[in-house]
């Protein structure tokens, strides 16, 4: 079989390379591209007025502003606050408890998932975060456009696969720690920031030949390293290891993907960079997921072949609204947001999400752990119970879930294109905007779809 399919690696590199130039890769944008504003940006904005290194300055000093206050006063700080709506819902968590069970520490309890405290704190540091990515984009002029979101939806799903990972208890205390949500997309985005860099350093190297992909091998050949001397060491931070050979050819895929773009388009492009290193890194995370398929390293629930419903639901929603887009455009030009690719992405995201969501509670027994989803479903329950609609019955979180996430897909995209499709100006950082809301979807959505699946 090698002799027909060539070397592995080349194999691996021709089907990375494939599944970049699918998700939309564009050609590298030159210096003075439209930067992440789009074109209604003004020079001298409010965005340049806030330095670069604010964001984490700031974010540093609130972890000081913690660390003392936690001294000063123990109780109140760690106990009260930090134990109960931060650090204890994430212990919780991994130690497998469910929403509505409590773990306590000084006798202050602790419950798995969301509260309405962490939420508000999780969403403001995601705004940081954009804000911050926004800075970054604006410095390397560099758009937000179909080619960057791809790039950074594949980091979310990587981060989501090694999410789940630890749902299998792969990994174990203190690593444990960095793999439950929301550290891991903040670990996850951190390295997806740091390709992308990467992939910037690369491309003014461009010019010279010899060197121009030295950062990218230096790297591949650390991790190599790196994973083959935690495995042969049996370091015991994680359940089992894939034999190195697997991440070495992952490695060498991304490299030669990469290299191949490079040399075809006489440039490298960081967007190329950021969705490669993603592939590579998703790759790892999906062979542990089949290896613990096929034999698994802790116990979990009888697997549900049914799951694959959820992804089939969520393509035929994303069909329905790219058909309403087509026949309604003609008479209604706002509707032609519905036929974009990054929009009919967005929708995906958030139907994956909702049907995730319904088939686990209708039809698994999952409890609901984000505040805002469990409000929706109960305030739905308690209406169809008041109005004695039977039917609704063991399907409140498909009924009420569902199509709420849909319209709120369709009216976000419909709204965000009104101006441009109405020939003004985009509004700033759109881009940013349709890429969070994304990630609020593929993430959770796919998580819950394949620990469905695996019975986690």
């Amino acid at each position: 079989m090698a002799s027909c399919l060539g070397h592995p690696q080349h194999y691996a590199a021709r089907t990375l390379f494939g599944l970049m130039h699918a998700a939309g890769q564009a050609s590298p944008s030159p210096p003075d591209a439209q930067s992440v504003a789009g074109p209604g940006h003004r020079d001298g904005d409010w965005l340049d007025r806030i330095p670069i290194y604010a964001v984490p300055l700031g974010l540093g000093g609130l972890l000081a502003g913690l660390g003392v206050a936690a001294i000063l006063w123990p109780t109140a700080v760690v106990d009260e606050w930090l134990w109960r709506y931060f650090w204890g819902p994430v212990v919780a968590d991994a130690r497998g408890f469910a929403p509505s069970e409590s773990l306590e520490w000084h006798g202050v309890p602790a419950h798995a998932g969301y509260n309405p405290v962490n939420t508000v704190a999780w969403a403001l540091l995601l705004g940081l975060c954009i804000l911050w990515l926004a800075q970054i984009l604006r410095r390397y002029h560099a758009p937000m456009d179909m080619a960057m979101i791809a790039g950074a939806t594949l980091w979310v799903a990587a981060g989501t696969l090694f999410h789940l990972l630890e749902d299998t208890m792969y990994f174990r205390p203190p690593v444990q720690y960095l793999f439950i949500s929301p550290a891991v997309y903040l670990v996850f985005g951190a390295l997806g920031v740091l390709s992308y860099l990467m992939g910037h350093r690369m491309r003014r190297l461009s010019g010279n030949r010899r060197v121009v992909l030295a950062p990218l091998g230096i790297v591949c050949v650390a991790v190599v390293l790196g994973y083959a001397v935690l495995a042969w060491s049996a370091w015991d931070g994680v359940a089992r290891y894939a034999h190195p050979f697997w991440v070495a050819l992952a490695a060498a895929a991304v490299f030669l993907a990469i290299r191949q773009h490079a040399t075809r388009r006489g440039a490298v492009d960081p967007a190329t960079v950021l969705q490669a290193t993603a592939i590579g890194v998703a790759a790892v995370g999906a062979l542990l997921l089949v290896q613990f398929a096929s034999n698994p390293w802790s116990p979990h629930l009888e697997m549900k072949p049914w799951a694959v419903a959820v992804p089939t639901l969520a393509v035929a929603g994303t069909a329905l609204a790219y058909s309403v887009g087509r026949v309604a455009s003609p008479r209604w030009p706002l509707a032609r947001a519905l036929v974009q690719p990054v929009n009919l992405l967005l929708v995906g995201s958030q139907l994956l999400d909702a049907f995730a969501t319904a088939l686990a509670i209708d039809g698994a027994g999952y409890e609901e752990k984000h505040v805002v989803s469990l409000g929706i479903i109960s305030g739905f329950a308690q209406l169809a119970a008041t109005q004695g609609w039977t039917w609704a019955s063991g399907h409140e979180a498909l009924l009420a879930f569902v199509p709420l996430k849909f319209t709120f897909a369709v009216a976000a995209v419909v709204a965000m294109d009104a101006k441009k499709r109405m020939g003004e100006p985009d509004t700033p950082y759109m881009g940013l905007i349709k890429f969070a809301i994304i990630l609020g979807g593929i993430g959770p959505g796919l998580r819950d779809f394949v620990r469905l699946g695996l019975g986690v």
